[in-house]
C-alpha cells in the first residue's frame, strides 16, 4: 500500500486518512506505556526522547485532515480501524515487557527518521495534502536527522543490556515489524473493494 501510495495509485482520502488513523491509536498506547512503565527504566531511559513523540503531531494532522471530531468518529467506526491495528494496540497495552517497547520504538521512529520525509513530500506532491496535515512526518526539534540517527544507535549498542535482553529484544523487533505489517495488508485489504467498484463504474 505504500508502494502504491507513493506511485499516486491511492486515492486522495486514503492518502490523507489511513496512516494516521492506526498511527495515532499505536502512538497513544506506545507513549502511555513508556510514560507509566518504562520511562525510568535502565535500558529505556537513555532513548526516551520526547523530540520522538507523535502523539500530538497526528493528532493536528487527524484534526486538519477530518475534523476536531476524529477521536470520536474513530470511536464510533466513522473513521474505520482494521483488526490488524487493534491487534497492535493491545499487545502495546497488554503483553509489554521493557524488550517489546524499545524495539518498537527503535522500529517506528527510526523508520518515521529515516523515510518520513520522502513520504511526506511524495503524499504532498501526488494528492496536494498541504503541510498542515503532514505534521506527522516532521521533527522540528531535531535539526540533523543524520546525525541523530547515529547518535540514536550508538545509544542502543551502548544500553546495560545483558545477551539474553539482546537475543530477546531482536525477536521483540522482528515481531513489531510483522504487526506494522500486518496493518498495511489490512488497509490494503480494506481498500480492495474500493478499487474494484471504480473499476467496475469506468
Amino acid at each position: 500500500m505504500m508502494r502504491g501510495r507513493c506511485r499516486g495509485s491511492s486515492d486522495e482520502a486514503s492518502a490523507s486518512s489511513d496512516t494516521p488513523v492506526p498511527r495515532w491509536g499505536q502512538d497513544v498506547a506506545l507513549e502511555e506505556v513508556i510514560r507509566e512503565h518504562y520511562a525510568d527504566h535502565p535500558l529505556m531511559a537513555p532513548i526516551d526522547d520526547r523530540r520522538l513523540d507523535r502523539v500530538r503531531a497526528l493528532e493536528a494532522d487527524l484534526t486538519h485532515l477530518v475534523g476536531e471530531d476524529f477521536e470520536e468518529r474513530i470511536a464510533d467506526g466513522r473513521l474505520p480501524v482494521v483488526d490488524a491495528t487493534r491487534r497492535y494496540v493491545e499487545a502495546l497495552r497488554t503483553g509489554h515487557d521493557v524488550e517489546m517497547v524499545l524495539a518498537n520504538h527503535y522500529v517506528r521512529y527510526l523508520g518515521d527518521l529515516s523515510g518520513g520525509q520522502i513520504i511526506a513530500r511524495l503524499v504532498s506532491r501526488h494528492y496536494g495534502v498541504p503541510q498542515e496535515g503532514l505534521t506527522f512526518y516532521s521533527f522540528p526539534g531535531i535539526e540533523k536527522l543524520k546525525v541523530y540517527k547515529d547518535g540514536y544507535r550508538s545509544q542502543l549498542d551502548s544500553l546495560p543490556a545483558t545477551d539474553e535482553q539482546r537475543e530477546r529484544l531482536v525477536q521483540r523487533a522482528v515481531e513489531s515489524f510483522e504487526l506494522n505489517q500486518a496493518v498495511f495488508f489490512d488497509l490494503a485489504a480494506a481498500r480492495a473493494p474500493q478499487h474494484v467498484a471504480a473499476g467496475l463504474a469506468g
